[in-house]
């Protein structure tokens, strides 16, 4: 919870200190301004929040970059708020924050809350919502150009999750059977993660001969994990099998 907290009032004080021309800035998002970033983060927390949705319905014709049932899920709220000054946003951003921050002093993280399929547990919903804000604080950046935030508790997070996910990628996406070096350079975590292959399921070992060795540094990593710049633009060092090591960027991405 920790984690999540941090991340939301890391991403609200960046949007409290964007200049105004900021929020009309094209993020990495397909589709999206600054200010649809803050939107869908206003959005999701409303909406685990229990608070009803938007009733009405985009004009999906003039939205090519939705494709999917999840994207029109997401747009219906972001685009519910276009045309909405900054301070309307950020007003709106601290309420909401206020109010998820209130419900959950006395929740109990076991406890299984509805997820958009199902239901999961409090404690994962916070987690992956670390995740998402966090990533967005970092569309934020990009697109005003004001790096940062890459060593917080949330980006911990975010690598906790790039790593969990790994194996399945490499083993199942990728369908190697060679051994993996991923070096995750600073600024932000560090790593030195080997994956081997046995029985055709990828693990994480402490010694092994890697076949394939990626060097990445850490913001380029998160960014091609949640898939906001293409594989053959990401900085990176390839050793061994590069056809393999470029697979795996190929199919690194993991978000909706």
């Amino acid at each position: 919870m920790q984690s999540w907290r941090g991340a939301l009032a890391d991403f609200t004080a960046l949007a409290a200190s964007l200049a105004d021309e900021d929020w009309r800035r094209e993020s990495r998002c397909p589709g999206w301004s600054v200010a649809d970033v803050v939107a869908h983060v206003i959005d999701l927390e409303g909406h685990f929040l229990g608070d009803p949705r938007a009733s009405g319905q985009p004009a999906w014709e003039a939205l090519p970059h939705v494709t999917t049932e999840m994207q029109r899920f997401i747009e219906v709220g972001v685009d519910a708020r276009r045309g909405q000054p900054p301070t309307e946003l950020l007003r709106e951003l601290r309420e909401v924050s206020d109010r998820r921050e209130a419900q959950l002093q006395r929740a109990d993280l076991t406890e299984s809350v509805p997820w958009f399929v199902g239901e999961i547990p409090l404690a994962q919903l916070l987690w992956l919502r670390t995740f998402d804000i966090w990533t967005h604080e970092q569309d934020i950046r990009t697109a005003a150009d004001r790096p940062g935030g890459l060593d917080s508790p949330a980006a911990a997070v975010v690598c906790e999750r790039i790593r969990e996910r790994l194996p399945a990628i490499w083993g199942k996406k990728v369908g190697a059977a060679a051994t993996l070096q991923l070096v995750i350079a600073p600024p932000g975590p560090t790593g030195n993660w080997l994956l081997t292959v046995r029985e055709g399921r990828a693990v994480y070992v402490d010694v092994a001969e890697p076949e394939v060795r990626i060097d990445i540094g850490w913001a380029d990593l998160a960014a091609r994990g949640a898939g906001r710049i293409p594989a053959a633009e990401v900085p990176v060092t390839i050793a061994g099998d590069v056809s393999l090591g470029r697979r795996l960027l190929a199919e690194l991405p993991f978000t909706p």
